[in-house]
């Protein structure tokens, strides 16, 4: 037998426990209890709206991503194009002087200038969409 069927027999139901999606779950509500009791400001409203604040953007990004591989796309670009909008947003809000209103709204238009190019580039030009948008 391979090793790892030969483990599974060996161990049961604990190896069938933590394999697949269980294992990482149970891994993260252990550590959850652990840090609760090892620290006093982990179970606190202020931690919580942390990691709130910390996955916003994040699950903003998986959202519109759930479209796309919805539809049997592919985009690559979602991170670099983010990062432009924000790099965009500074320029004109730091060394421009611009209001964060006008600064906010030039990121949002960067950022839809380049998904227009990408759209373009797969639409019009027939580029795969795994090219166009690692090119980003």
């Amino acid at each position: 037998m391979r090793p790892s069927v030969e483990s599974a027999h060996r161990f049961g139901g604990v190896a069938r426990l933590f394999s697949g999606t269980t294992g990482p779950l149970l891994g993260l509500i252990a550590l959850c209890i652990f840090l609760s009791f090892a620290t006093d400001s982990f179970l606190s409203i202020r931690n919580f709206l942390n990691i709130l604040d910390q996955i916003t953007v994040l699950g903003i990004m998986a959202v519109g991503m759930t479209f796309v591989i919805l539809i049997g796309g592919i985009d690559l670009s979602v991170g670099s194009v983010m990062a432009l909008a924000m790099m965009v947003l500074g320029f004109l809000n730091v060394e421009a002087g611009l209001p964060m209103s006008v600064a906010i709204s030039g990121g949002l238009v960067a950022a839809a200038l380049t998904g227009v190019v990408a759209g373009i580039l797969i639409t019009e030009f027939k580029v795969p969409p795994f090219i166009a948008t690692l090119a980003m």
